[in-house]
Order: C-alpha cells, then sequence, then structure tokens
C-alpha cells in the first residue's frame, strides 16, 4: 500500500513539475513578444521619421531653388530699368519691390519686431500690413514686395534695395557703397609695394543693389536669401 502511495505522489510531483515547467515557458514566450512588439514599433517610428526628415530637407531644397529663380528675376528687373534709363533705378518704386536707399534698420525675417516693434522696417510679404505672428506693428515702416510668382508650388516674392544713403542721383552726400575703384584698390593693394598684383578693379562702377527673396513652400516651408548686385 505504502509503495503504491509513494508511486501517486512521485507521478503527482511529476505532473506538478511539468505544469510549473509549462508556465515559465509562456511567461518567457510572453516576454519574448513584447519585445519583439516593442522592436517593431520603434522600427516603425524611426522609418516615420526618416521619411519626415528626407520630406523637410525636399522641401527645403525646392524653396532654395525656387528663391534663386526669384534672384534672377530680381535682376532681370533692375537691369531692364538701368538699360531704359540710367536713373531708372534712382527713386523708390515700390509697387515693384523697389527702393532706392539701404534701409539699414530692414528686418526681412520679422524676427527683431517683437523686440523693436516699429524701429525696425519690415515687409509685408503676406499681404497683412506686415503682421509677425499675428501681431500688428504699425504701418509706417512697412514695404511692398513684388508680386508674387509661383514656382512648382513655391510662392516667391521679393524686395530690392540700392545700397545708397538715401534716394536720389549717386554723389555728394548721397553715398552709395559700390567696388573699389582703380586708385583705391592701387592704395590697398601696394601697401609700400613697387608693383600690384594682375586683375585690378576697372573703372569706377555702380552701386550695388541688395536682394531679399522669399520663398514659401509647402509644409510651412520658408526660405529667405540674400544676394549683392553690381552692373558694371
Amino acid at each position: 500500500m505504502s509503495s503504491l502511495m509513494n508511486a501517486d505522489l512521485l507521478a503527482q510531483g511529476q505532473r506538478l513539475k511539468g505544469m510549473s515547467q509549462r508556465g515559465l515557458s509562456l511567461i518567457f514566450a510572453l516576454l519574448a513578444l513584447v519585445a519583439m512588439t516593442l522592436g517593431a514599433v520603434a522600427l516603425v517610428r524611426s522609418v516615420d521619421t526618416g521619411v519626415l526628415a528626407l520630406g523637410n530637407v525636399s522641401q527645403k531644397q525646392s524653396t532654395l531653388v525656387a528663391a534663386s529663380r526669384g534672384t534672377e528675376d530680381a535682376v532681370a528687373w533692375l537691369r531692364a530699368r538701368l538699360q531704359a534709363s540710367p536713373t531708372g533705378l534712382d527713386a523708390d518704386i515700390g509697387g515693384s519691390g523697389y527702393y532706392a536707399s539701404a534701409m539699414p534698420t530692414l528686418d526681412a525675417t520679422g524676427k527683431g519686431a517683437a523686440a523693436m516693434g516699429d524701429q525696425l522696417v519690415r515687409v509685408n510679404w503676406d499681404n497683412d500690413d506686415c503682421k509677425v505672428d499675428g501681431v500688428s506693428y504699425g504701418h509706417a515702416n512697412c514695404l511692398t514686395a513684388s508680386d508674387p510668382v509661383t514656382y512648382s508650388g513655391v510662392v516667391v516674392r521679393y524686395v530690392a534695395h540700392r545700397l545708397c544713403v538715401q534716394p536720389g542721383a549717386v554723389g555728394g552726400a548721397n553715398s552709395c557703397a559700390t567696388p573699389l575703384t582703380d586708385g583705391e584698390a592701387l592704395v590697398r593693394c601696394t601697401g609700400g609695394r613697387a608693383s600690384c598684383p594682375a586683375g585690378m578693379p576697372g573703372p569706377p562702377a555702380g552701386p550695388y543693389y541688395r536682394v531679399t527673396v522669399r520663398a514659401q513652400g509647402a509644409r510651412g516651408t520658408v526660405t529667405f536669401t540674400e544676394t549683392l548686385i553690381n552692373f558694371n
């Protein structure tokens, strides 16, 4: 009788041990499933982030290309005015986004508006009276930009400034930023030497012009570029 009881107890112990082992296997299987799920979620998020980053880079590149075309449009417009008349750029032409003075307080991006308000000159890029983040800082220093042009879904506008103290003819009190003349370059390059290197600047040229372009694409992507132009 005792041997039968011992056999039953042994059999029950073996069954309990087997059930315990199967329970541990289930726990490990569940832990492995959770780890694999977390890994899959992390991989999906990583892929999504990579795709989003590539999309943003693509949008930024498209606005840069469009801004370049906007600069070319501005240069063509400036050149045409000068070819039509030597004094064609001596006065403001606000309706076309051109201004005959440098305006050193120009804040084309609007980043300084909150700190300095109406002390800065802003550009009416969105036809909203030069608001910055929905806030109006007055109309006195609000410039009109060129008409918008769209290139491959990117809206481009520009303002051009002649780098002079004020509108009007160049000379006298109205000094302008210009390339070096032969005499100025000679003084700077000699420095006590007997000769200067080849490739000296030619005759005095006209003033510099600064072209500021804003290109606005999808997803709120905005690119600003600034280019200095001189017509010899």
